[in-house]
């Protein structure tokens, strides 16, 4: 389904799930991530003791952890059918706009 597709038909109000990730402790074991006590400011929730940042991870290191954890929760026919639906979307796309007039302005 192509997103101009799903944003007409998707019911109102619905949002996409969106799962939420974080740094595990083997992962902060594995790369000996720095860490922080959490911030008394931070009112998202109960949590008491040690925070650590995503971002102290190498950039190659957190792409590679974020692609395994959608990897594990992605319907890989359900995107290659979308990679194939793009792609003909795109060629119709650029049949349609070489077939434009575009001529010089004078």
């Amino acid at each position: 389904m192509s997103l101009q597709t799903y944003s007409r038909t998707r019911p109102r109000g619905f949002a996409p799930w969106q799962p939420r990730a974080a740094v595990t402790s083997g992962q902060v074991a594995r790369y000996s991530l720095p860490s922080a006590p959490a911030k008394r400011s931070d009112k998202r929730g109960d949590f008491t003791g040690e925070t650590v940042q995503a971002e102290a991870l190498p950039p190659d290191v957190l792409a590679a952890e974020v692609a395994s954890a959608l990897a594990s929760i992605l319907d890989e026919d359900a995107r290659q059918a979308v990679i194939a639906e793009e792609r003909v979307e795109r060629e119709e796309l650029v049949g349609f706009l070489a077939g434009l007039d575009l001529g010089e302005a004078s």
